[in-house]
Order: structure tokens, then sequence, then C-alpha cells
């Protein structure tokens, strides 16, 4: 189809404890799911923009390499319970930088700083590309009310994205969190996928399929379904 612009997302820089790395990489696919909800936007997908991750590559690179207007890049610093987003929107025909903001808060505030950068990004894109009401309002639905379950999906999903282990040993580990994501937020798209996976990952691992793993597949389907 055709878009009216295109733009990249790229991995924020992790400036925090190890540990704390999972946030970073979540704010940046949750701005990837929120503006590819934008119909004449072409956002390139997480595994585009992952080539780039931890890697020093010019902007001019970067939009050769995915062929895109626009570039979002930033960093996250969390220290004990504070956060620092640094977040700037390039736009490659001026070759420079249209917007650019800084965020203090608390780690409690990680839902509303999206709320703010995912709104920032849009209103500027919106200058240029007349993005329609709809999608606008589809931009600013939240993946979870819960913060809890939040955290608990993105801790899952580092585990999953161990490419160390076997797929069915992380998801034996990330189960456990995706089940507590669930209880907190039945709706949670994000937990409801990641179980789905789970269930057809070891499914799929077995030799032959048991009567259970037969009812699994089925509910993951309709995980799928729902998420």
């Amino acid at each position: 189809r055709e878009y009216d612009a295109s733009i990249a997302i790229l991995y924020m820089d992790n400036i925090s404890p190890e540990e704390k790395n999972y946030f970073a990489d979540g704010l940046t696919e949750e701005l990837i799911t929120r503006l590819s909800r934008i119909q004449n936007l072409k956002v390139r997908p997480r595994t585009d923009v992952a080539i780039f991750k931890n890697k020093t590559a010019t902007m001019e690179e970067i939009s050769e390499k995915l062929s895109v207007n626009y570039i979002v890049e930033g960093s996250v610093k969390i220290i004990d319970d504070n956060l620092r987003v640094n977040v700037m929107l390039f736009d490659i025909a001026k070759n420079n930088s249209i917007w650019s903001e800084s965020y203090n808060n608390t780690l409690n505030d990680i839902l509303n700083v999206q709320d703010e950068i995912a709104s920032s990004i849009v209103s500027k894109l919106n200058e240029k590309l007349s993005i329609s009401k709809t999608d606008i309002i589809a931009t600013e639905k939240r993946p979870t009310e819960s913060l809890e379950a939040y955290k608990l999906i993105q801790e899952a999903d580092k585990i999953l994205s161990d490419t160390k282990l076997s797929g069915v040993k992380t998801c034996s580990m990330a189960t456990p969190l995706i089940e507590q994501a669930l209880k907190l937020d039945s709706t949670y798209t994000d937990a409801l996928c990641n179980k789905a996976l789970c269930k057809f990952i070891i499914y799929d691992d077995n030799s032959g399929p048991s009567k259970q793993e037969t009812e699994d597949v089925k509910e993951a389907i309709i995980l799928a379904e729902k998420g």
C-alpha cells in the first residue's frame, strides 16, 4: 500500500543497570506498536530496527538502510526508582531534529511517560501527515492500566528473547510471570499473545501431540485471537 511517510523507532539506549534494560526495550516496542496504528504512516517493525541496537550508525546510514523519512531515538536511565528519558524525532529531509524532550519522573510514571512521548511524536507528525482523529485516538490506547502487569510482561519478554536458552526453557521461566500479569489484567494483549506463543513453542517441541497438548494449542489460538 501507499504511505504518506515512513518512520523507524530505534531501540532506546539503556544507560541503566543491566537488570533494568527491559524498560528501555519496552518503551521502544510500545512506541512501535502505537505508531503502527496510524494508517498513512509506515512503521518499521522491531526486527528491522534491531540490527542497529547497541551499534553506532549515522542518521543517514540508518535512513538509507531502512528507507524512512523520520527516525526516533533516545535513551533511558533508571537509578533506583528515578526515571530519566531523552527522546528525539529526526527529519531526514531537513537533516535535523524537529522535536526533542527530556522526562524526569519516577519508575511508577513509566506508563504516563509513554503516553506523553507517543502523543508528542504523533502531534509533530500530524503537522505533515494529516493523521485522522480515529488513528490519533488509537495511538493513545495503553496496553494495560496495571503498572505491575506491565513490569511482569517486560521481564517475561526479556526472558523470552534470551537466545542462549531453548524456547521451551524460556517459556517455562516466563509463563509464571505471564500468568501473574493476566491475574492483574485479564485483557492485557501482550500477556495473552505471550501465553499463546509459549503454548505453541512447547507443543512444537514435543515429538507427538498428547491430548493435553492438543487442548493447549486450541487455547493458544483463542488467546491469540483475543490479543
